[in-house]
């Protein structure tokens, strides 16, 4: 069902989702509010995207994608975003800053990351409705105390999994949280190679390295289990160019586009995912919609969508439990087929039609309460 937005001078509400940075690689958290305005674009809504050109916090997620995509800059892409395809009716802007001023004329802004939702709330006010997407509960990227101050202030706050609406109602803003899982472009990721026609020995899995992505974690295991199943054969794939420490016998992808990292997904039978912390594990969800059997660290953002029944779940940092489970994998052909076709079903439950709808729904509440007689003040 769509929501019909409030009539406001005879047009459509318009939508500015407010990015922390100008991206240089592929961001999951950035791909999930461009998918946002690329589908509520398509339902009518004035959307824009608004990036500020500078960095507000000089060595926070800026300073990372910055980072991530150095490697990239010896054949600079004119285009930032060339890894993701807006929908020609979205406005995809640059700003100095994000003063009010700056952020146009929107009837409601979407603040993304912690340290845009200030600027958010103070451009919010009566007639301007102010949301909160969020998608980590981002003490890994700035001092505990601000980061939670940002969930107190006067912005419907949107959050993506169950153990983050947790956080809120511990912060003491459970009354203004709504859940809202992600997505999953199902026509894209999908299984196009039979899961009984793979190689049995080949693991995948992406070489990220932010210490929370546990990296050493996924090279220690995988050495292990080579030395058990000699016959292994790995691939890795990741924005950065291969990385000196990257055993020779692991293949290795730079920056593959979106359909290569599908056919990537399409060639492994088993896809290794070590991350220590997650707001909502996109790449596990995508290997299982692909026909991958997941082994995963047990992160609060996996499970979201990964049980027993359809993944080999493993405790956080647990070596020795995830090379176990590679092994039992790999040399147990049916329990692989078995798990890698319970997860394609478990996936298939995320659909991104249903999740736009309840983004839609409370931007049309939120836009309707700013109307009437007060709405928020925008300052708190």
């Amino acid at each position: 069902m769509t929501v019909d937005p409030p009539p406001a001078d005879g047009r459509p509400p318009r939508i500015a989702f407010v990015l922390p940075c100008v991206p240089e690689a592929p961001i999951g958290g950035f791909r999930v509010a461009y998918e946002y305005a690329n589908r509520l674009s398509r339902r009518g809504y004035g959307v824009e995207v608004v990036h500020p050109r500078r960095p507000l916090r000089p060595r926070s997620l800026r300073a990372r994608a910055v980072g991530l995509a150095a490697p990239l800059r010896r054949a600079r892409r004119p285009d930032p975003w060339s890894w993701f395809a807006f929908d020609p009716a979205v406005a995809v802007r640059v700003s100095d800053g994000l003063a009010p001023a700056a952020l146009g004329g929107a009837d409601v802004l979407v603040a993304t990351a912690w340290w845009t939702a200030p600027w958010v709330a103070r451009a919010s006010g009566p007639g301007r409705a102010g949301l909160y997407l969020i998608q980590s509960h981002e003490i890994w990227d700035g001092p505990a105390a601000e980061v939670e101050a940002t969930w107190r202030l006067p912005l419907e706050k949107i959050v993506i999994s169950r153990w983050l609406q947790r956080v809120g109602e511990g912060l003491g803003v459970g009354d203004r949280i709504t859940r809202i899982p992600n997505g999953m472009d199902l026509d894209h990721f999908r299984t196009v190679v039979p899961i009984d026609a793979r190689d049995d020995a080949h693991v995948g899995f992406i070489d990220r390295d932010e210490p929370i992505r546990g990296r050493d974690d996924a090279l220690a295991v995988l050495r292990a289990v080579r030395r058990r199943v000699p016959r292994l054969r790995v691939t890795a794939f990741g924005q950065r160019r291969r990385r000196r420490d990257l055993p020779s016998w692991i293949s290795y992808e730079e920056d593959p586009s979106q359909d290569r990292i599908r056919d990537l997904y399409n060639s492994f039978a088993v896809f290794l995912h070590t991350s220590h912390l997650e707001g909502w594990a996109l790449p596990p969800a995508e290997a299982m919609a692909c026909g991958c059997a997941v082994v995963a660290a047990a992160n609060e953002g996996v499970v979201e969508y990964a049980d027993p029944s359809n993944s080999l779940l493993v405790p956080v940092g647990d070596r020795a439990a995830m090379e176990d489970g590679l092994v039992t994998l790999v040399e147990d052909p049916p329990r692989r087929r078995v798990l890698a076709a319970s997860g394609g079903r478990a996936v298939r439950t995320l659909d991104w039609d249903r999740s736009v709808t309840a983004m839609e729904a409370v931007a049309v509440r939120a836009l309707a309460a700013s109307r009437s007689a007060g709405g928020p003040s925008g300052h708190g």
